[in-house]
């Protein structure tokens, strides 16, 4: 018997697995390319108005305050700066927005200027673009309510478009609201995260996407591409497809950081993943003639294909999950088994990005188990939203209609259950899955869902439970 359900079930997981991790791994490995080199100035700017525009919708008054005294603290002149708050929530709600920015207002230095979007079209992508057209600024600064810029991120900025650039990514610095197991793994995690998909990516000489909280535009540029789409869920890597499009220029700026919440509870990563996840689908669907079509180099265009495919071997795995399942009732072996050569690469993937994981926290000054249990409790998180991610990025590429949802942010958190209907329907598969295949000898197979089963346990029982405090090293 040739058992071809069994081989290629295996086959799947093998393959998706291994072109997740070696991704992750080709891009970590940039960061051992040398260090940044700034081109010589082209022009000088000295200190032009800059823009800072912030949508905003059912964000808790706290934070907008936090906002504004963070933007007051900036070390650059406050008759340069100007705060565009685009709010687009509805009364009463909105009325207390504008009293309180308003109220705000005279304690500072700067101008700032608060819109109530009667008709808010577009969700966030026609709120920013509705702030960069009323922008007095030739620079545009796009941050989240929650992040927060350090002192001197204005003028390195300045510097980065100094030497001819359209905009200026600034690396991503965590820090929580509520000191959770999942929130504490999440920061660590994103120090790896940010030295591969930017750092590492743009030390290979790899196209620069836009992020969504931290990045200076020339408004100019923005006006020339055409702002946002409306119908755009992942606003950032829209409008750095059309940014390569049109041949803009994208500077990665590591050595200057803003501060960005991390969700401090499953069900707000789980939001903000599934949205991404669509989000980027839906970016390369509509984005790929673009991509094709810019003057990018042929290796970069199809790293930048790649990079937007990065939910994708999330369908091949849950589909690898379910025909392994399939296999056990009709081929009557153990394929973890019989197959076991195949998972060699994906392990050797796997030991690589673990080793990489290690050393991106050790550098940071972690240690070792510290940057472990962080490496296990994100495991077992994403191991818990796979399926979720394929069915979004499944939509985003057939163009099922998705509602923006906004990850719910500081006390918000709090109001939303972990469990759903979804988590249920995952756990009992699994379950299910491990109890038929242990139950008929099927031992390796077993344990492969028996990982699973634990992800989903600890992730929904253990990851949102608050600890004493999380030490974050820079």
């Amino acid at each position: 018997m040739n058992y071809a359900l069994s081989l290629a079930s295996v086959l799947l997981l093998a393959i998706s697995s291994t072109v997740f991790l070696l991704q992750q791994v080709i891009y970590y490995l940039g960061i051992k390319r040398g260090k940044y080199v700034d081109n010589a100035p082209k022009e000088n700017l000295g200190t032009p108005l800059i823009s800072v525009v912030v949508p905003v919708k059912n964000e808790p008054l706290e934070l907008i305050e936090e906002l504004i005294r963070n933007v007051n603290s900036l070390n650059y002149p406050k008759d340069r700066l100007e705060l565009i708050i685009v709010s687009d929530d509805e009364p009463p709600y909105s009325d207390e927005v504008k009293s309180k920015v308003n109220e705000l207002a005279k304690e500072v230095d700067f101008n700032i200027k608060v819109f109530i979007r009667d008709k808010p079209i577009g969700s966030k992508a026609g709120a920013l673009a509705y702030g960069v057209l009323r922008a007095r600024g030739d620079y545009v600064l796009i941050i989240d309510v929650d992040s927060k810029l350090s002192s001197n991120a204005i003028n390195e900025g300045i510097k980065c478009m100094e030497q001819g650039y359209d905009a200026c990514v600034y690396r991503w610095l965590p820090y929580l609201f509520f000191p959770t197991k999942i929130a504490c793994a999440v920061c660590k995690s994103m120090y790896y995260v940010v030295d591969t998909l930017y750092s590492g990516r743009s030390r290979w000489g790899f196209f620069v996407f836009p992020l969504g909280s931290g990045t200076l535009f020339r408004k100019e540029a923005l006006k020339d591409v055409g702002l946002w789409d409306y119908d755009i869920i992942q606003d950032d890597m829209w409008i750095g497809v059309k940014f390569m499009n049109k041949g803009k220029r994208i500077k990665y700026l590591d050595n200057e950081g803003i501060r960005v919440s991390v969700p401090s509870t499953y069900t707000s990563i789980r939001t903000q993943q599934l949205r991404w996840a669509y989000g980027v689908a839906q970016v390369l669907r509509k984005g790929l003639r673009m991509i094709v079509k810019s003057k990018l180099g042929l290796l970069k265009k199809i790293e930048a294909i790649f990079f937007l495919s990065q939910y994708v071997p999330t369908i091949f795995l849950s589909l690898g999950q379910g025909l392994l399942l399939l296999a056990l009732f009709i081929d009557k072996i153990d394929p973890m088994y019989k197959f076991f050569y195949i998972n060699i690469v994906p392990f050797i993937a796997a030991a690589a990005y673990v080793y990489q994981f290690m050393d991106s926290l050790r550098r940071r000054g972690y240690k070792f188990f510290n940057a472990l249990r962080s490496l296990g409790t994100n495991a077992s998180v994403v191991a818990t939203m796979i399926p979720a991610l394929a069915l979004n990025t499944l939509k985003g590429f057939l163009n099922v209609r998705e509602v923006y949802k906004r990850t719910p942010k500081g006390v918000q958190e709090l109001l939303h259950k972990n469990v759903s209907p979804y988590e249920v329907s995952y756990l009992a598969f699994a379950v299910f899955a491990f109890t038929f295949a242990l139950t008929h000898n099927f031992i390796f197979t077993a344990m492969f869902y028996a990982l699973i089963t634990a992800a989903i346990l600890y992730t929904l029982i253990r990851s949102g439970m608050r600890i004493k405090e999380c030490k974050l090293l820079q």
